[in-house]
């Protein structure tokens, strides 16, 4: 720990000091620079071990707090998504709840970016089109409509989203959820 650098520290600023004092300059005076020798090199020492206990520390959070956020998304049982922010939405990030929910995987979901309007029942279709081309002035988007699963059921959800701005109000995305209501229909 920074004991154990401590002590490295000391031992470089040691040799150091004895190779100034034994290979150049034997004089006494050169007794007088030992102590600042031992101090910047336990110091040295100490700080580099110190700083790589910090970085640990702090990498070890960051993982901590993305598998934090990981299960929060992943164990929902609400399907969570990211959406681009540009003129034609492209799907981002999906959550893997939308296997259980639909039968889709979020890899089939991202690579085919027509998937889910095909998916959209065709009664539903207009209006779900219609609501997610509106740019809301408050930026939030709540609707409910039916999505058809692989299996062929006819899943009903609520899709609530929110578009995600930048410090100077731009617009860099859209957050949503999509949640299975098919037993309040």
């Amino acid at each position: 720990g920074a004991f154990g650098g401590l002590v490295a520290g000391l031992v470089v600023a040691a040799a150091g000091f004895a190779l100034q004092f034994f290979l150049f300059d034997q004089s006494t005076i050169t007794l007088v620079a030992l102590p600042a020798w031992l101090a910047a090199g336990a110091t040295a020492g100490w700080l580099g071990t110190r700083s790589r206990v910090v970085a640990a520390a702090t990498e070890e959070r960051r993982a901590h707090e993305a598998a934090k956020y990981r299960a929060l998304t992943e164990h929902l049982p609400v399907v969570t998504y990211l959406l681009s922010a540009g003129e034609k939405a492209v799907p981002l990030a999906v959550s893997p709840q939308l296997d259980r929910m639909l039968g889709y995987s979020a890899n089939e979901w991202l690579r085919d970016q027509g998937l889910f309007l095909r998916l959209v029942h065709p009664e539903d279709r207009e209006r779900v089109e219609a609501t997610l081309e509106e740019r809301p002035e408050n930026g939030t988007r709540e609707l409910e409509y039916r999505l058809r699963a692989r299996d062929g059921r006819v899943v009903w959800v609520r899709d609530a989203a929110v578009t995600v701005r930048d410090a100077s109000g731009e617009p860099i995305g859209v957050q949503g959820y999509l949640l299975d209501v098919t037993e309040r229909h």
